[in-house]
């Protein structure tokens, strides 16, 4: 498995989707670029950062219900100040779609079969705001056989036209942080990571946010601790997870504390904050 300093992970799947919507996105008018709303920099591509900037292009702050409320009030007032249109939204629930709508409609003076792009790196949501942007009608604009499985069109009876990408990477990540967080969301593939670390990374950005939230999730007092290894073992104490001759399963436990937070059992929690 891989270190956390040296995470990579760029399939050849994602290189061809990269190509397929260079060559496609000078037929759509709006870029939609979903990132999550816990780590608004760090799910945020390169490649879709310096992709097509003449486009418009509106910044989908999704899983927000997961979040923290005013914090991502504060993450939208950020990327508006640089000039960038942004919407809090739960995909899910379709909080914050009516909003997107809206904004896109004015921006293009009402037109109907607005083209969209709609991209973001893998787990962020974006099947979810395709899904509820294509209402109760699935129609496909689009279906070739040879780009099916990377890109694909539909129509949207909310009067768009939805450019549908999957989950595209970068090569590397030279900012060990980003790597983590995008590890810790789930947007890296799990067989590639050393969870042990990952979680003790996780732990350690829970402390530092309110050490409450370790505390009150896993009903421990951590005052006295200041190693997260020691927090991680205290934990695999209280859920059991226990080897032979009483040693800690620290796999087992570390995947405790991902799971955990995956499923939002922290509550809501931002780890990047502003």
């Amino acid at each position: 498995m891989s270190n956390l300093s040296t995470i990579q992970w760029f399939p050849g799947h994602m290189a061809k989707t990269k190509r397929l919507i260079l060559e496609k996105i000078k037929f759509v008018d709006l870029i939609v670029e979903i990132i999550d709303a816990r780590i608004p920099i760090s799910s945020r591509n390169p490649i879709f950062l310096n992709m097509a900037i003449q486009k418009k292009r509106i910044l989908l702050l999704n899983k927000s219900d997961l979040a923290d409320f005013n914090n991502t009030n504060k993450w939208i007032s950020f990327f508006k100040s640089k000039g960038l249109f942004a919407v809090a939204t739960d995909c899910r629930t379709l909080k914050g779609i009516k909003n997107f709508i809206v904004l896109s409609k004015k921006m293009f003076c009402g037109q109907n079969n607005i083209k969209i792009l709609a991209c973001g790196i893998p787990n962020v949501g974006k099947s979810s705001f395709i899904n509820r942007m294509m209402a109760k009608n699935k129609a496909k604009v689009e279906n070739r056989p040879s780009v099916t499985r990377a890109l694909q069109w539909y129509r949207s009876d909310l009067g768009f036209d939805i450019l549908d990408t999957p989950g595209v990477l970068w090569p590397k990540f030279d900012d060990l942080e980003i790597g983590e967080n995008l590890a810790i969301i789930g947007s890296i593939k799990y067989s590639l990571l050393d969870n042990e670390a990952l979680a003790i990374s996780l732990i350690k950005k829970l402390i530092n946010i309110d050490k409450n939230l370790v505390e009150a999730k896993f009903k421990i007092n951590i005052s006295n601790i200041d190693d997260p290894k020691e927090i991680l073992i205290l934990i695999g104490r209280k859920r059991g997870a226990i080897k032979s001759k009483g040693k800690i399963d620290e796999e087992k436990v570390a995947n405790i504390v991902l799971n955990e937070f995956r499923s939002s059992k922290f509550g809501r929690v931002s780890l990047e904050k502003i």
